[in-house]
């Protein structure tokens, strides 16, 4: 029994502590802030805002892109709801397997995919940072660039991505790009920037490899490679606000 409540005190005493540190990390802003959905954004009682702890800045002007252009106003509850996730470790194909003659039959691969959806990745400052010391409000036109690559993972051969190209039940995109501008409003004493969130399709399945026919293996991969309208890149051009 005493062993059972030491445990417990213990664990909740490194709470504590890991919640003080990450409340002192932001300006001990946290403490008059509720928890969302969303792990890493916080609903600030005070300023009626949300709070992105990864950025230590204010979200509040959320917008779908699609081909390259605004097409509509998304509320940051609506937003909050999407899901969101973090870009595989790897990025590129590499050589992993042996190299045969090119002469002798060598190895192949192929693709079964299980599942395809679209989902968004949190990404970055796509723009610069915007000061507005005052006295008022004031609108800022922002020109934002962003490029999204596919990305797995763990390591494949350039075979083995090969097969996922072929092999994916929507078409599969190594790389697009995005260079537009769009408007902000930024209040008296914040800067600002846009934040773009990439909407990318991900594709979860495994890879048969085959050595001169034969079964060999078996690989179980995640991809994430970006979607586009027209080769525009799509996402969500999100505004973050800090105080000066």
């Amino acid at each position: 029994m005493k062993s059972t409540i030491l445990t417990f005190l213990l664990a909740f005493t490194i709470f504590s502590i890991v919640f003080t540190v990450a409340a002192s990390g932001n300006d001990s802003q946290l403490q008059n802030m509720h928890k969302t959905t969303n792990p890493n954004i916080f609903y600030d009682t005070e300023t009626l805002k949300y709070f992105d702890i990864r950025e230590n800045g204010y979200i509040d002007e959320i917008y779908r892109v699609e081909g390259g252009k605004v097409v509509e106003s998304i509320s940051v509850e609506e937003f909050i709801l999407m899901e969101e996730n973090e870009k595989n470790e790897f990025q590129y194909a590499q050589d992993s397997f042996p190299t045969i003659s090119p002469l002798a039959v060598t190895w192949s691969h192929i693709y079964n995919e299980f599942s395809n959806y679209e989902t968004r990745i949190f990404g970055k400052r796509a723009s610069i940072i915007q000061e507005n010391p005052g006295p008022g409000s004031d609108t800022f036109t922002l020109s934002y660039e962003y490029t999204e690559t596919f990305s797995t993972s763990t390591s494949l051969t350039h075979l083995q991505l090969r097969s996922i190209e072929n092999g994916v039940s929507y078409t599969f995109s190594n790389s697009r790009s995005i260079n537009s501008s769009h408007t902000m409003t930024i209040e008296p004493g914040y800067s600002g920037y846009w934040r773009f969130d990439p909407k990318v399709r991900k594709s979860i399945g495994k890879i048969r490899n085959l050595l001169h026919g034969q079964f060999i293996s078996e690989t179980s991969v995640t991809t994430m490679y970006p979607t586009h309208v027209n080769g525009q890149l799509d996402g969500w051009l999100v505004a973050v606000k800090t105080k000066l």
